[in-house]
């Protein structure tokens, strides 16, 4: 079957497709070229089908899952992704499944319970589809793993994918930045000083147009309230966090958040330099060492 292709390709998945592309064993450890640190894992994978009449869904779940003894980290990393998983095709916020410790401590257990829930999300669909005598196809598409890391600081991404018939399917870009000595999940609201939160706003339209949407315009006398569905000057923080990445902070929207669907998913990545003064003195000592 053969999708719709969207403009861009989100920064996290980019990173994740260079940092995993020989990763095929049980066990998989990403590194950073200036530390030492390292953060072990589990390579999970996990597909399955459900046919029902004229009606067929697939499920795919892959990732990369911390396997190292219980911390502070690891735990958060694991809840992370779990929740993640649970609110993967909910824009209600009613999870598909429910969390508890050791559902997230065992990484096989998880997805296999999120894969029968999706199935489950499919089965319920298809019932009435059948008796109405129509056909059609489902896929539920997911992935996590590690896309950066310093000694302080370590980046997630999650990326899913899935369609439920008509013209094309919906893609789901999401990252998180996640402390290192305590697990703590950074975001909009612990990131960045309140009195700052105008000068952001600014830097991030800037990026927006320059890094994302420029290149692409019709005509020289356009401008980033041309390229959005919404007023420019009521821009919005990302609904996923800003996440960490070798180059600088990145904000990514989702698809529809502030753009048609063929905009794909705006995103920018201000550089630490630019976005340091900004950011609480926590946050600001987190930024990687400036490259000699």
């Amino acid at each position: 079957m053969t999708h719709s292709i969207i403009k861009g390709i989100y920064p996290l998945l980019a990173l994740c497709t260079v940092m995993t592309a020989g990763c095929g064993n049980n066990k998989s450890t990403i590194t950073n070229e200036e530390s030492d640190m390292t953060i072990a894992t589990d390579s999970l994978s996990l597909s399955d089908s459900l046919i029902m009449g004229g009606c067929k869904a697939t499920v795919k779940l892959t990732g990369l899952y911390p396997s190292e003894n219980d911390t502070r980290l690891t735990d958060s990393i694991r809840l992370w992704i779990g929740d993640r998983l649970s609110h993967a095709l909910s824009s209600t916020g009613t999870p598909l499944f429910t969390l508890n410790e050791n559902l997230t401590r065992n990484g096989d257990s998880l997805i296999s319970v999120a894969c029968d829930s999706m199935l489950a999300d499919a089965r319920h669909s298809f019932t009435s589809f059948i008796a109405n005598s129509i056909s059609t196809s489902y896929e539920y598409d997911f992935s996590f793993r590690p896309v950066f890391a310093t000694d302080s600081v370590l980046t997630y991404s999650f990326s899913g994918y899935v369609y439920f018939g008509g013209a094309h399917g919906g893609a789901t870009g999401a990252g998180q930045t996640f402390v290192k000595s305590d697990g703590v999940r950074l975001n909009g609201s612990n990131m960045f000083l309140p009195e700052k939160r105008g000068e952001l706003l600014s830097q991030i339209k800037s990026g927006l147009w320059n890094q994302y949407f420029k290149q692409d315009m019709e005509s020289d006398s356009m401008s980033l309230r041309d390229a959005l569905l919404i007023n420019p000057d009521t821009l919005h923080l990302p609904a996923f966090p800003p996440v960490f990445l070798p180059d600088g902070i990145n904000f990514t929207y989702q698809q529809y958040e502030i753009a048609c669907y063929a905009a794909g998913m705006p995103s920018c990545t201000i550089s630490y330099d630019s976005i340091k003064p900004l950011l609480t003195p926590e946050v600001a000592r987190l930024i990687p060492p400036t490259k000699k």
